[in-house]
């Protein structure tokens, strides 16, 4: 499977799990891989975004930037959802794999990391 191909899949569970966050009222998923976040903004400003989006996410989901760091609190949604995280989540844009990180998430099965953007539903007008 191709890089691009992992990423948009990995882009299309993170939404989906966005959008139900969103819908229930939580705090929303934080983008921390380099490489699934260049893919993104690679997608925002195509016109086949706002489908992909929408149906992933059952809405349009912008793109903030919101800097932070600390516990990836929605892993535990994906790995129900989807299996263990794959290393692309702890690959950076230029394509370097965090290794130190990625045998911490697989020893530990918790996420402690750095994001600069996440998921914005504030266009959404749909509820």
């Amino acid at each position: 499977m191709s890089n691009a191909t992992v990423e948009r899949t990995e882009l299309a569970r993170f939404l989906t799990i966005a959008g139900q966050r969103h819908r229930a009222g939580q705090t929303l998923p934080e983008m921390f891989s380099g490489a699934i976040d260049a893919f993104w903004h690679d997608q925002l400003d195509t016109p086949a975004y706002d489908v992909f989006s929408t149906e992933h996410a059952g809405a349009v989901a912008g793109h903030s930037q919101e800097p932070g760091s600390g516990p990836v609190e929605w892993v535990a949604a994906y790995e129900e959802a989807y299996g263990p995280l794959p290393a692309i989540w702890f690959t950076d844009e230029r394509g370097r794999l965090d290794g130190e990180a990625f045998a911490a998430y697989r020893e530990t099965g918790r996420v402690e990391a750095s994001w600069n953007c996440g998921p914005d539903f504030t266009a959404d007008t749909a509820e």
